[in-house]
């Protein structure tokens, strides 16, 4: 499945989600969701960034691509598989609509990383993709628990995807 995650920023400020369903209920995430037959990556992200906070974006670029596999930690059962695309947009007002997806918030982007209460993939994202500005693909295997709590347990970069297939 493909999926359009998107980094929004006004200023200084990041928009995030509070998620509502799964996978990582309760977590806050970027805005997002799966990409539409015959749509493409940017068009996805600009209409999930409407649909979810009521903005228009400005500007949006393709900074990443990844894959994720959510595996549950007991019995290693394969939940979840993601193909996803990180795109970076600009948008001019601070200004949002909830649109039932969940509580949004704008977190200064000096801390976002440290928010212990940001889905992991979406924290190493921006770590990489955002801030480090590294474009290296990347495949993460995420556990999740019982408890409903997630964690990565492995990060392959794209020179070891290479020698995996």
């Amino acid at each position: 499945m493909l999926v359009v995650l998107c980094y929004v920023e006004c200023g200084d400020k990041v928009l995030l989600i509070r998620r509502k369903r799964e996978p990582y209920t309760g977590y806050l995430a970027m805005l997002g969701g799966k990409v539409e037959a015959g749509e493409s990556i940017v068009e996805a992200a600009f209409r999930e960034i409407k649909e979810e906070s009521g903005l228009e974006a400005e500007a949006l670029e393709v900074v990443g691509v990844c894959s994720e596999t959510v595996m549950a930690v007991e019995g290693r059962e394969v939940l979840l598989e993601y193909d996803m695309a990180l795109v970076r947009g600009v948008v001019a007002s601070l200004k949002v609509i909830e649109s039932g997806e969940g509580e949004l918030c704008w977190i200064d982007k000096s801390v976002i990383c440290c928010l212990g209460e940001l889905v992991p993939t979406d924290s190493e994202m921006i770590q990489s993709y955002i801030i480090e500005e590294d474009a290296m693909p990347r495949h993460y295997t995420v556990a999740k628990s019982a408890a409903g709590r997630y964690s990565i347990e492995n990060v392959v970069a794209r020179s070891e995807l290479r020698e995996i297939y």
